[in-house]
Formats: C-alpha cells, sequence, structure tokens
C-alpha cells in the first residue's frame, strides 16, 4: 500500500495499482504480480527497496524463461495460453493411497 496499491475488497491478499495497472496477489511471503514489462520492472525497482526478496522468474510472451513454480505448482507459459500443473503432493489418487 506504502508505493500506491489499494487492498482488495473481497480478500485482503490481492492488490490493484490503478496508474500503473499492476494486480498483485500476496500469499504469505510469495507476490505475483500481472502487469506489462516496463510497470513489472517498476514493481521490482520499488520492492527491492523494502524487502530482501528473491525473483523466481517472470512469464510472458517472449520472455527469457517460459516455466516458474509458484507454491509448489509449475506454471508454463506456452503458445497456446498458460499451463498450470497442480502439486503432486496434493494429487487424489496419491492422497487415496496415503489414506488406504
Amino acid at each position: 500500500e506504502a508505493i500506491g496499491f489499494v487492498k482488495g475488497k473481497s480478500t485482503p491478499c490481492v492488490f490493484y495499482h490503478e496508474p500503473r495497472n499492476l494486480r498483485a496477489v500476496v500469499y504469505g511471503d510469495d507476490f505475483t504480480v500481472l502487469g506489462s514489462s516496463v510497470e513489472l520492472d517498476w514493481f521490482r525497482a520499488q520492492i527491492v527497496k523494502r524487502f530482501e526478496v528473491e525473483f523466481k522468474g517472470r512469464l510472458g510472451y517472449r520472455t527469457e524463461q517460459s516455466s516458474v513454480t509458484l507454491l509448489n505448482r509449475a506454471l508454463t507459459w506456452k503458445d497456446c495460453g498458460l499451463e498450470y500443473e497442480a502439486d503432486q503432493r496434493h494429487h487424489l489418487g496419491r492422497l487415496y493411497n496415503q489414506i488406504y
């Protein structure tokens, strides 16, 4: 909020920065931000001023990185869109085998 983000009405984990058209979701110490490359660069410059951070990557059209892991889930940028792979530890088949 100190750099212009407004907290969402439905949940305190979602933020919007209207002047820069950035959307962010915060889960614990994990940030996921949606925006243009220029605005993401701005966000990165702002966040490192306040916190010690580790950047996992940037997905998108014509970026150097095509996949990243977020909250133990694999996200992959493909020509047809974004592919999301669930955390294998929570797969129902594995859960079923552990219980029975």
